[in-house]
């Protein structure tokens, strides 16, 4: 049995694969499964509005429940911003430059 889910803009096969499956491993099914609208397989670009056809057992329903139950939809669409760092851009103070940033 399968059902049809919502694209939200943003969003990514992997993302898709994680909010409904429970794991990214999905995205092989979400490909199989609307082939005939994912046309380049896995280099798809997913549009918000899209109707895509998912498999009603997930690979890890725990997870499922837990994106569900705290209400996230992952998207890569989401610009995060840098969080400063302290001691001018070292973590640990040791002033290692590996650990510089821009």
């Amino acid at each position: 049995m399968a059902k049809l889910i919502t694209v939200q803009p943003g969003q990514t096969l992997e993302n898709v694969a994680l909010q409904h499956y429970g794991s990214v491993d999905a995205v092989v099914d979400l490909v199989w499964d609307n082939r005939a609208l994912l046309t380049d397989g896995f280099s798809s670009d997913l549009e918000g509005g899209m109707k895509l056809s998912i498999r009603e057992v997930p690979y890890d329903p725990a997870v499922v429940s837990g994106v569900a139950l705290a209400q996230v939809v992952p998207t890569s669409g989401t610009v995060i911003l840098p969080v400063p760092m302290p001691n001018g851009g070292d973590y640990n103070a040791d002033y290692n430059p590996d650990h510089l940033t821009d």
